[in-house]
């Protein structure tokens, strides 16, 4: 079955001054009345349910994402990281969690604090991607945009 692993760590250095230490770019509202992660939420509910879906934060942040999440996400299912060690801890962490309860699963990870529009693109890509992991169950795919300009801050597709 599909899970969605959704990361949202980070220190609120990229954004600022709006975004802070106390309260990261993910926690904050860019579009409309929802924030970042709220809606990293709303994008994939339609493909997977509340109860397959993972939020992983720092253990500072915890509170604050579960507060958000309210009625969106099983407290539970919100997980503080003791410390921040980047992406692969992570992912290895929510595979770890999510393997106890579905060792087949079908992971889609994605981080909190992106805006991406149009939402039905986003969605019909999704879509796509489990369709192709269902048909490929060894496979591991990697989707996102082409860059405009050179950038150090993250890696290429």
């Amino acid at each position: 079955m599909l899970h969605a692993m959704i990361m949202a760590g980070g220190g609120g250095t990229r954004f600022w001054p709006r975004s802070r230490a106390v309260r990261p770019k993910q926690f904050l509202t860019f579009s409309g009345d929802r924030t970042l992660l709220q809606s990293t939420v709303d994008r994939i509910a339609a493909q997977v349910p509340a109860e397959r879906t993972w939020v992983l934060t720092s253990e500072q942040h915890r509170g604050e994402a579960v507060e958000q999440l309210k009625g969106m996400v099983p407290a539970e299912q919100v997980v503080g990281e003791p410390m921040g060690r980047d992406t692969a801890p992570c992912v290895a962490l929510g595979a770890a969690l999510i393997a106890r309860s579905d060792r087949d699963a079908t992971i889609m990870v994605m981080p909190a604090d992106h805006l991406i529009e149009p939402e039905q693109e986003f969605r019909r890509a999704a879509h796509a991607a489990e369709q192709f992991a269902n048909d490929f169950p060894d496979s591991l795919l990697t989707f996102g945009i082409e860059p405009t300009f050179p950038s150090t801050g993250y890696g290429y597709i």
